[in-house]
């Protein structure tokens, strides 16, 4: 016989300064389910409250430890007077006993939330229809959106970041929708670092892969893809595939891998007309489309260099951003992204992989360090090393585009590509390293990955 455990239920509630709630009510969802579902309302809200539950058999309470592990819903940062709902599961909270608790019942009670609990920590963005779900902080503590971790050493022990406040969103991993039809982004406090340090050290800078260390400092924070672009999102917003698979049965294979083999100029500038420092993408490219897909609520665009690199160092800002020592924050660089040593071990030949299958780091950005090179707003003169030593660069964004030095033979402009690919060994898997990739460039090892501000 199946174990389940029965209730019945009334309700009970209590509250925190002028919040109150009332309007409770409480249901099994059986046949299809063990799960209580408690529904209330709640109004007075003067501030973020959390939602307190208690338990009871009659007026006897019930004791258990996995209680909160139980429920998931309305439960933190409710900021707004409203009906709000959470659900029990009483088999995990209670046991797998065929017992009935007849006079099941719960007490509800608030308390201040956090001050960052109502925070906005990810952007979920249908591409399909263009609407676009805030993820708040609250809404992973209520058991939303599965499994989370809220320090860097959880996800591997060694790994650690000197960022303060750390939340990863590690089920975004596990559900192939999040790769397909929905873009996720993450926040970037980029405005509240600081001035930083960007670049590579003395011995490795001046060589065109490593430009000279030199400070800067963002103003302004954005979101960012945590993964690139995959093949299936980008036919959902352009309407046809990524250059390198050009039919449905290739694209079947290749849907969750990077979308390979764009060329910059289809990311965000359709004509080649636009200059990448002072005008927007152009309404064709996959830019553009999603501004309008998303009603302008977010304005898409390739990340500059400092913020691509900001993003990518998580929060280590000192010489450990070489990925390619023996160990970088407790991991091999094998263990945290794909090269041109690695890939060949787990395919048989040199391919994109696809996205979110090694370690993220502690923004829980994924692929950041190689699978495919991330092509950057700024346009660049290969070096750009004559930095001054001592000024804070801010938001920088490379040279303008009739000022670049140095063209391809075809005439085309060059712009900055970031992270190591499939095509290079581990030296380059790094986040301070630049590469040059011209403006038409197909190759199967170049991608990109979004960046938003928001409008609204």
């Amino acid at each position: 016989m199946k174990n389940s455990l029965f209730v019945a239920a009334i309700a009970m509630f209590s509250a925190l300064n002028a919040a109150t709630i009332d309007k409770v009510i409480i249901r099994q969802q059986w046949p299809w389910s063990t799960d209580v579902k408690v529904e209330y309302r709640i109004t007075g809200v003067e501030s973020p409250v959390d939602i307190t539950v208690t338990a009871y058999d009659g007026d006897r309470p019930l004791d258990s430890a996995k209680l909160a592990s139980s429920m998931k819903g309305d439960l933190f940062g409710i900021a707004n007077d409203n009906y709000y709902s959470f659900s029990i599961d009483p088999v995990k909270a209670f046991g797998k006993s065929n017992i009935a608790v007849m006079n099941f019942n719960v007490r509800l009670s608030t308390t201040a939330s956090a001050a960052n609990m109502t925070d906005v920590l990810y952007k979920i963005v249908d591409l399909n229809s263009g609407a676009v779900t805030d993820v708040r902080r609250a809404d992973f503590y209520g058991g939303k959106y599965g499994a989370f971790e809220t320090s860097y050493s959880a996800i591997k022990e060694g790994f650690s970041t000197d960022l303060q406040d750390v939340l990863i969103w590690t089920g975004v991993t596990n559900n192939p929708i999040y790769k397909t039809d929905f873009l996720v982004l993450r926040h970037i406090p980029a405005s509240s670092w600081g001035p930083w340090k960007m670049g590579m050290t003395e011995g490795l800078s001046n060589t065109g892969m490593y430009p000279k260390e030199h400070i800067v400092q963002l103003t302004s924070d954005y979101f960012i893809g945590v993964f690139p672009v995959t093949q299936a999102q980008y036919k959902k917003v352009m309407g046809f595939y990524g250059r390198w698979y050009s039919n449905s049965v290739d694209y079947a294979d290749h849907l969750y891998k990077p979308a390979s083999g764009v060329k910059w100029s289809e990311f965000r500038s359709a004509s080649k007309r636009v200059d990448s420092k002072n005008e927007p993408p152009e309404e064709k490219s996959f830019c553009g489309l999603l501004r309008v897909k998303t009603n302008g609520k977010l304005s898409f665009d390739l990340p500059t260099e400092a913020q691509w690199e900001f993003a990518a160092r998580g929060g280590v800002f000192n010489n450990s951003l070489y990925h390619n020592d023996a160990s970088w924050m407790g991991a091999t660089i094998h263990e945290l992204a794909w090269t041109g040593e690695n890939i060949q071990t787990a395919y048989e030949t040199v391919q994109t992989v696809p996205v979110g299958r090694k370690y993220p780091n502690a923004f829980g950005l994924y692929d950041m360090l190689g699978n495919v090179l991330e092509s950057c707003r700024d346009y660049t003169d290969v070096k750009a090393c004559n930095f001054a030593d001592g000024e804070v660069y801010i938001d920088p964004m490379g040279v303008n585009r009739d000022d670049a030095a140095v063209l391809t033979s075809n005439n085309y402009k060059c712009h900055v590509g970031k992270g190591g690919s499939i095509e290079n060994g581990r030296t380059y898997s790094t986040c301070g390293s630049r590469f040059v990739i011209h403006e038409n460039n197909t190759g199967h090892e170049v991608g990109a990955r979004l960046m938003c501000t928001v409008n609204e």
